[in-house]
């Protein structure tokens, strides 16, 4: 369902947010660079997950429309 993959979608997106707000508060607080590279792949694998759910709703949209024209 589209709703499904667009609160999914959200969620990740969601995520990606609060990890570039840490990312940002980390680099303005001068913390270790482990930390903020951490804190960059984890905003890395979340922007591509938000990315993959954004594929999933645009498929979801497509089957929708495809079973629309073929009726």
């Amino acid at each position: 369902m589209i709703r499904e993959e667009v609160v999914e979608m959200k969620r990740a997106a969601k995520a990606t947010n609060s990890f570039s707000k840490a990312l940002f508060y980390a680099i303005m607080a001068n913390d270790t660079m482990h930390s903020q590279k951490n804190t960059a792949s984890i905003i890395l694998e979340e922007a591509i997950h938000t990315a993959c759910e954004a594929i999933q709703v645009a498929a979801m949209a497509q089957k929708y429309l495809n079973m629309e024209e073929a009726k």
